[in-house]
């Protein structure tokens, strides 16, 4: 995602350590692949991280269910990896290397029939993919709570060591973000005066509201804004500050204010002709048409432009 520095310093950061050469004491090993229980079905999933229990006890033996692991499902997306217990692992060695055999097959077939099928990492050489993977490859915040709203967060974001915490709170007006809700009360209450986007209102119907922001006039609220959605948002490049990018932030009206809904931004001059770089409707809005409305609104903008557009590639799978 455009204009994220801390992230793009954490990938380019030499590793001093190979996460992925941990040893714990009797537990599963790193990188084996296993099965997960997934709504009612075994679904095949790799372990990428394991972190001591509550029944971990550094005097007694160690056994792996004194070990909790973090699991990406092999044929689900990113934002499905979760951690897990031992209990909800499966071992089947010889059935997952059968069905990962059959897989591997699948996949090069799919390929050979669709060789030019979108694909949400091109851009990415293998060696900048798998520094991206093992930087963000376990979410540091499990669920952000948003004016009225508190959802699961999907991916990995480069917020500071101190917000690494089970609930995030963040003001829907100007993103800040807190680890502590006294302080996100007292925020809201006491020192946040916004009641919509510090830009300029060029959308209105109804309720419905969007507001232009510049990212070089304000580019604390712009970075803040994509911390925030870099928790919903996987694969993008990461090489750009907030300045060179227009921001319009979809908003919902009433007595209390607008309230942040989902967004796109655009490069201001795009030599590649991009009208979308990254777009984002927040979970607890989707499937209300928003994003539709987003991508409509952004080729309005090039008509009036009098522009020949098209978003970036690669597209996300919920861009696709």
């Amino acid at each position: 995602m455009k204009g994220d520095k801390a992230l793009k310093k954490l990938l380019n950061k030499e590793k001093t350590v190979d996460d992925t050469k941990k040893i714990y004491e009797n537990s599963l090993e790193m990188n084996k692949h296993v099965k997960v229980k997934y709504n009612n079905n075994w679904e095949i999933a790799k372990i990428i991280d394991i972190r001591p229990n509550k029944e971990f006890d550094e005097k007694k033996k160690k056994i792996d269910s004194h070990y909790d692991y973090y699991i990406h499902y092999i044929d689900f997306n990113r934002r499905m990896d979760k951690w897990v217990t031992r209990f909800d692992i499966e071992l089947d060695d010889l059935n997952i290397e059968i069905e990962l055999k059959n897989r591997e097959l699948r996949e090069k077939e799919k390929h050979r029939d669709n060789p030019f099928d979108n694909d949400e990492h091109e851009g990415l050489d293998k060696t900048c993919l798998l520094n991206h993977e093992e930087a963000t490859k376990v979410k540091t915040i499990d669920e952000i709570e948003m004016g009225k709203f508190r959802c699961d967060t999907w991916y990995f974001s480069p917020y500071p060591e101190g917000f690494h915490v089970k609930t995030l709170y963040i003001c829907e007006f100007c993103f800040n973000f807190y680890s502590e809700n006294i302080e996100y009360i007292n925020h809201v209450n006491n020192i946040c005066h916004l009641k919509h986007p510090p830009g300029d209102e060029i959308y209105r119907d109804e309720k419905i509201s969007i507001f232009e922001v510049d990212g070089k006039k304000e580019p604390i609220y712009s970075e803040n804004l994509c911390y925030m959605a870099k928790l919903f948002l996987d694969h993008k490049t990461l090489q750009w500050d907030v300045e060179p990018f227009l921001f319009y932030i979809l908003c919902e009206y009433d007595i209390f204010g607008y309230h942040f809904v989902g967004y796109f931004s655009k490069e201001k001059d795009s030599s590649q002709g991009y009208n979308v770089a990254c777009i984002l409707t927040m979970p607890f809005h989707q499937r209300k048409g928003y994003g539709k409305f987003l991508i409509d609104f952004s080729f309005l903008l090039s008509k009036k432009e009098k522009k020949i557009a098209t978003p970036e590639r690669p597209l996300s799978d919920l861009g696709m």
